[in-house]
């Protein structure tokens, strides 16, 4: 067990988001015991008002299907509240661990994923990301960054690499066309209010009904800016070219599913379809922020077909035999 605190929320601005593990230092340190509980089964949560609840944390393995790889130890569980009028009043979470073990420097990635998930929930009237709900010390001193854990929020790895035996419905093409929709949107958001993911492989990339989703922001920084405006600038492009191709690359890792996956990239003018998403999710992030992007080589119907001809060119590579 540990304590847990909650950090600010609302908008931050940009020199925070590069350098947030000062937002952060106090609390994976030294710790604020004047706002931070004393006892390991309190936490804050968002509707205490601040106030330290008391809690028991109840592990649901269960919850972890799918996430069984992950880099991070992530565990799910419900903290049972109990204080004055709540009555043990459940709350299920996701912790995601932050350790020396598998980081260079985990306060430091802690900060920027806590930093760059307030930043996205900030931008619009859209949640963009989990909501975080504090840092979770346990005893061993590995801090946790501790989200509401919402089970209608699916990230696109159950398209790509789902498994043909067991799902063979999210192979279908109107799905898999969705969800290169819904990726490709999503990306042409994320830069459009100036952010880099660094990581955006389809299980980085999520929705749920009311539109995507971003996971895994440890890594993410800033597109290089000047004001309100994204520096027209090779250092730009690059960070965009990596972030697509990254998910572009990720939709292909299941062999048996590369078929199914080429089927959709084949169809007519499905280049032009998804540069016209891109600068969608674009325009949509200059409406809620009012950054302007440059016209970039990467949101054209040219760049979109290098993608997909790459990507025809895997999936009719011959299967690796036994």
């Amino acid at each position: 067990m540990g304590i847990v605190a909650s950090l600010p929320a609302g908008q931050i601005s940009d020199e925070s988001l590069l350098e947030s593990e000062r937002d952060i230092t106090r609390l994976v340190s030294g710790l604020d015991l004047g706002r931070v509980a004393l006892l390991d089964t309190e936490f804050r949560v968002p509707y205490s008002r601040g106030e330290a609840q008391r809690a028991t944390f109840i592990d649901e393995h269960e919850f972890r299907l799918g996430r069984e790889d992950g880099r991070h130890d992530l565990r799910f569980g419900q903290m049972m509240i109990n204080g004055r009028g709540l009555h043990e009043r459940p709350v299920f979470v996701g912790a995601k661990s932050f350790s020396g073990a598998t980081d260079k420097h985990p306060d430091e990635l802690l900060a920027r994923e806590w930093a760059t998930t307030n930043y996205l929930n900030s931008v619009s009237d859209r949640q963009l990301a989990y909501l975080p709900l504090g840092v979770w010390r346990t005893a061993r001193g590995i801090n946790h960054f501790l989200t509401l854990y919402e089970n209608d929020v699916i990230s696109y790895d159950n398209v790509f690499w789902a498994d043909l035996e067991g799902t063979p419905e999210a192979l279908r093409p109107k799905t898999v066309e969705h969800a290169f929709e819904d990726c490709i949107r999503g990306l042409g958001y994320l830069h459009g209010v100036g952010i880099v993911h660094h990581d955006a492989e389809a299980k980085n990339l999520a929705a749920n009904l009311s539109g995507v989703r971003f996971v895994d922001l440890e890594s993410a920084g800033l597109l290089p800016r000047n004001g309100q405006e994204i520096e027209d600038s090779e250092r730009t492009i690059n960070l965009i070219r990596s972030d697509l191709e990254t998910f572009f690359d990720s939709t292909m890792q299941v062999d048996d599913n590369r078929s199914h996956i080429a089927t959709v990239l084949a169809k007519p003018r499905f280049d032009a379809a998804l540069a016209k998403f891109y600068r969608a999710g674009l325009r949509q992030a200059k409406a809620d922020t009012g950054i302007k992007m440059p016209a970039l080589p990467v949101a054209s119907p040219e760049y979109f077909k290098q993608n997909i001809d790459h990507l025809l060119e895997i999936a009719n590579r011959p299967k690796p035999t036994a």
